[in-house]
């Protein structure tokens, strides 16, 4: 009976242990981008980027953030045959961290970005365009150092 008692002890230590290094060693990748394949055409073209917040936490705002934070920002490499690139971010909600009297503008859960492009050339098949989102995650805690998703596009032709 003692066997069990002993077992059953060191399971639930392990399980302890196991959360414990989970809470201190928060996801390396907070932010994943859903899609990546979109199709297009020669001329004006939306394309709508989602990008998948990990749960239990948050990104900065593009635009009215405090000034010790880093707000999210979009960057789409320059490539032949696109140009006119517009990049339109939802509203931004409030979100009050502990210790903090003022809110802050966060994307949660996702964040979906509409790219409005002009494409000038014709091409055979597909264009692959790079890209990035920079930006700070924080949990209902702390904010963490600045990260940077980078990404490829693949823009194929119908």
């Amino acid at each position: 009976m003692s066997f069990f008692r002993n077992n059953n002890s060191i399971f639930i230590i392990l399980i302890g242990v196991v959360g414990l290094m989970r809470a201190q060693n928060p996801p390396t990748h907070w932010v994943q981008l859903q899609d990546t394949v979109y199709q297009v055409q020669k001329g004006r073209n939306n394309i709508t980027l989602k990008f998948v917040i990990a749960h239990g936490y948050h990104i900065q705002a593009n635009e009215e953030v405090m000034d010790w934070v880093l707000p999210s920002k979009l960057q789409m490499d320059s490539i032949n045959g696109v140009s006119a690139v517009s990049m339109y971010f939802p509203k931004a909600h409030d979100f009050y961290l502990l210790g903090i009297d003022a809110p802050l503008k966060v994307f949660s859960n996702t964040l979906v970005v509409e790219l409005e492009f002009e494409i000038t050339e014709t091409y055979d098949s597909s264009i692959l365009w790079n890209g990035g989102l920079s930006y700070q995650a924080c949990d209902g805690k702390q904010c963490f150092y600045p990260r940077i998703l980078p990404f490829t596009l693949q823009l194929a032709f119908y």
